[in-house]
């Protein structure tokens, strides 16, 4: 197990993960990336096919819907 530390950023609470990890799973800097919330933490995995084209599905719903 690897021991990281959370750090405060503006409103938000930032935590690094080290390069080695982000190599070993295939994800890069910029990557969309999937958080699930479980009973003793967090799982971040990179974002699926499924989950990239819902979110620009609802993007897309969102801007159109903006303006009114």
């Amino acid at each position: 197990m690897i021991q990281i530390k959370a750090r405060q950023q503006g409103g938000a609470v930032i935590i690094t993960i080290p390069a080695g990890l982000l190599k070993l799973r295939g994800i890069k800097a910029g990557d969309a990336l999937d958080l699930d919330v479980t009973t003793d933490g967090f799982v971040v995995r990179k974002a699926s096919a499924a989950t990239l084209t819902k979110a620009c599905s609802q993007r897309r719903r969102g801007s159109r819907n903006a303006g009114k």
